[in-house]
């Protein structure tokens, strides 16, 4: 079977809008795109609708890999935040109750299914509040038919490695919450091919693929990610395994990269996918 290869917008950063980065993606040859829920608003805004940007993934033949994600569900006392890690001054709890509403019914409106939450990074508590809310996410994203995708932060304070997403997604036993594996984390977090090896592959909801530099893994940061092959992961092994186990499922391309992010767009989204189809023909 084809590996499936899709193009996160925060790849090509540089790119202005919605319209542009699925456009770029289509050009440079990708099977799916993900979205930016916060752009997806900027088009609505603009005066667009959700039907146009279904015309628009249909024209240019891309499926969506992802939109948007979640942030801040995880012990705090205030609603997930669309698009954005922390808060900005102080909370409106009604404000980002209607903003969570609302893009969740974009989401499903633009046909997207499935939403990335991004764990705890500085907070902590204890593992069953942990699993609760992961359970009250997930069922909030049910009433709008959308799945979440678990992604753990290698440099999180707690939610940091597969081993304890594995078991938070197990213990909250919710058939629309699953994992997104991210290779950069995989590698920051300290996880193992045989924690890989356990994984279900039906709740692999999406693998975001980069490479990452040369340096000590405590000190490497979002911004270290390189295109894959071009750095020290073991990218061959890491996606054996996830072959091994039947994964199917998109592999997205999610490169934050300052430097990518200077230069041309579709330059950066072909180098990109031909990188990962080299890196995925190398798989044993």
């Amino acid at each position: 079977m084809e590996n499936k290869i899709g193009l996160n917008p925060l790849t090509i950063r540089q790119s202005q809008g919605l319209e542009s980065k699925v456009r770029i993606a289509a050009r440079a040859g990708y099977d799916g795109v993900g979205l930016r829920g916060d752009e997806i608003e900027t088009y609505i805004e603009e005066g667009h609708t959700t039907s146009d940007i279904v015309d628009l993934l249909r024209e240019t033949g891309l499926g969506i890999t992802d939109v948007g994600s979640v942030a801040g569900w995880q012990f705090t006392d205030h609603p997930p935040l669309v698009c954005q890690i922390k808060t900005s001054g102080l909370v409106d709890p009604a404000a980002l109750d209607r903003r969570v509403d609302r893009f969740f019914r974009l989401v499903s409106e633009a046909g997207g299914e499935i939403v990335p939450a991004v764990s705890a990074i500085e907070e902590e508590g204890d593992f069953d509040r942990g699993v609760e809310d992961f359970k009250s996410l997930c069922r909030r994203a049910a009433e709008h038919g959308l799945k979440i995708a678990f992604e753990f932060v290698g440099f999180g304070r707690q939610m940091s490695n597969l081993r304890i997403a594995n078991r938070l997604i197990a213990e909250a036993g919710q058939e629309n919450g699953g994992l997104l594996l991210d290779t950069f984390h995989f590698h920051r977090g300290g996880c193992s091919i045989d924690d890989l090896l356990e994984t279900p592959a039906d709740r692999i909801f999406l693998v975001h693929l980069n490479d990452v530099m040369d340096k000590p893994v405590d000190t490497i940061r979002d911004q270290d990610r390189l295109y894959p092959g071009l750095g020290v992961l073991d990218l061959p092994r890491i996606l054996g395994a996830l072959r091994s186990i039947g994964y199917e499922g998109f592999y997205s391309l999610e490169i934050f990269n300052e430097d990518y992010w200077k230069r041309d767009p579709l330059e950066v989204a072909t180098t990109a996918r031909t990188y990962a189809k080299e890196v995925l023909r190398a798989v044993p």
